[in-house]
């Protein structure tokens, strides 16, 4: 009824059971003119489509089996609808469902994401079917797939033309599909070649030392990616500190600037998603700060300088008045790192300085702990 009388609707729901594992709805002929009924009301709807507040962010039918017959009804609605989420869960896709879904996904220029989750793709035509009409969508709104527990992803042959099809897309999930050394060493040429993924999921597969510390190789080279899911894998206290030294090189002042400033690598204990978080030039500055103040000697410890070009001098001194307040998993990430025992003492000493003189305070210590002769060398 709210359908037919065009009220504003967010997300259609298409979800049976109460929550047991072995709830599903089978096809049944006599549930056809309900599947009727409800394309018709949902054609009205698209007459108020032009309305920004009618676009339905989300189509959800879980633990549905979808017959051919109710393809037949569904498809052309589903065409032209102003869906922007599609998502099939655990509905025992066969090939049909496949070939339905991806004409959706080429057909509907309105659609920007594509959910398959628990629904495995074991027919290598249907993946390509798949990963084809994705590959469509270039230059559209489309930019989010979700692929958990679809696919044997530690397979090459099966994880590669996947990662081909997404590389225009900013979400990917491949979570829960076993993904292992195989696997990973596609991934992170995937994401050392920094495509305009944004967010990857890759919680619960298999990933272990080794394979983190493929991923900490990429993110060397990845500007784009901003969130990393890693939950649920064999990583270890091990491949975990391969990723923090990547995010966070305290080595010297160079290898932290070459450090990965973008991504927030989630899921793993102690978490460090914290050492990204904000804006990227931001956090670069406050790394630089973090180690520079790891003294207890005034404010900065200026043997980090030594051999600094003299070019570089204005350089700094600009980066200084970023200098405004201190991060505290940054401060954490550089003892750890470093086996420091001492907290560096200007984490305490800057709280104690007013925040509208910090940034003069920074420039000025820097100036005066320089030796003086080499500014005009």
């Amino acid at each position: 009824h709210r359908l037919r009388r065009g009220n504003a609707i967010e997300c259609i729901n298409f979800v049976f059971g109460t929550g047991e594992v072995d709830d599903f709805l089978h096809h049944d002929d006599v549930l056809l003119p309900h599947w009727e009924e409800f394309v018709a009301a949902f054609a009205q709807y698209q007459k108020f489509a032009h309305h920004e507040d009618h676009a339905i962010e989300q189509f959800i039918i879980h633990k549905v089996e979808l017959g051919p017959e109710v393809l037949d009804i569904l498809a052309p609605v589903m065409k032209s609808s102003n869906v922007r989420d599609f998502a099939l869960s655990d509905n025992d896709l066969e090939s049909d469902v496949i070939s339905f879904v991806a004409d959706i996904v080429e057909s509907n220029p309105k659609l920007q994401a594509l959910f398959l989750n628990s629904n495995p793709i074991e027919n290598m035509d249907d993946l390509r079917y798949i990963c084809n009409s994705i590959r469509s969508k270039v230059g559209s709104h489309f930019h989010s797939l979700s692929l958990e527990a679809c696919v044997d992803g530690n397979e090459p042959d099966i994880l590669c033309p996947i990662l081909d099809a997404c590389n225009d897309l900013e979400c990917l999930d491949l979570g829960r599909n076993g993904i292992g050394s195989q696997g990973m060493t596609l991934i992170e040429d995937f994401l050392a070649s920094n495509y305009t993924i944004k967010q990857m999921d890759l919680q619960g597969n298999i990933l272990s030392d080794d394979d983190a510390a493929l991923l900490a190789n990429a993110l060397q080279y990845n500007t784009n990616l901003v969130e990393l899911y890693l939950e649920d894998n064999n990583i270890t206290e091990i491949g975990r500190n391969t990723l923090l030294g990547a995010l966070f090189n305290v080595s010297s002042l160079n290898l932290c600037a070459g450090s990965n400033h973008t991504c927030e690598v989630k899921g793993l204990d102690p978490d460090i998603s914290a050492i990204n978080k904000g804006n990227s030039a931001s956090i670069r500055a406050m790394k630089t700060f973090t180690i520079l103040s790891a003294t207890d000697q005034g404010l900065f410890n200026m043997d980090c300088f030594d051999g600094v070009p003299v070019a570089m001098m204005p350089k700094m001194l600009s980066l200084a008045q970023q200098f405004t307040e201190d991060i505290p998993e940054l401060s954490e990430a550089f003892l750890e790192q470093t086996g420091v025992t001492v907290a560096p003492g200007n984490t305490n000493q800057n709280r104690l300085i007013p925040r509208k003189n910090r940034a003069i305070t920074c420039v000025f210590e820097l100036l005066r702990g320089w030796v003086v002769p080499s500014l005009f060398a």
